[in-house]
């Protein structure tokens, strides 16, 4: 008995090896890259392919985040998108959500280059830090590599 059951749970983790469900960064430039613009994405892999764009990280960070975004009226933001975004069979993820109280985040993306690479929007709306009040970027695009 001892045996059978030592065999059945070695059979068990073959099926699931340690690397089934990888954690990958991505990061890259939002538009130029000017004034260092940038996104950070941390996705879930499963099976070798992604899973999902994570919500949040261990220590409380969301799994999408920004850093001096252009916003118009000359004035940058930062923030993150703290909602897990599942990724499609086509390799698309979008999600939205409000942060910060008075913004709306919208992003999109795709996955490229054999799941290496990250192409999509990031549009921001609202009142923002240094006087930019109901203002609206539009759709800005963003590269993310790993």
């Amino acid at each position: 008995m001892k045996r059978l059951l030592i065999s059945a749970v070695l059979a068990i983790a073959l099926l699931f090896p340690a690397n089934a469900f990888a954690l990958y960064f991505f990061e890259g430039p939002i538009g130029s890259g000017a004034n260092n613009a940038v996104v950070e994405i941390h996705v879930k892999f499963s099976g070798g392919e992604p899973a999902k764009v994570v919500a949040q990280l261990n220590d409380g960070t969301p799994g999408f985040t920004w850093s001096n975004a252009p916003i118009p009226g000359g004035c940058t933001d930062y923030g993150g998108l703290g909602v897990a975004m599942p990724v499609n069979n086509l390799g698309h993820f979008h999600g939205k959500n409000d942060y910060s109280g008075n913004r709306v985040a919208t992003i999109t993306g795709q996955f490229k280059h054999k799941n290496r690479k990250i192409v999509g929007t990031l549009r921001l709306k609202g009142s923002f830090a240094g006087g930019c009040v109901n203002k609206d970027t539009g759709p800005m695009g963003y590269v993310g590599l790993r």
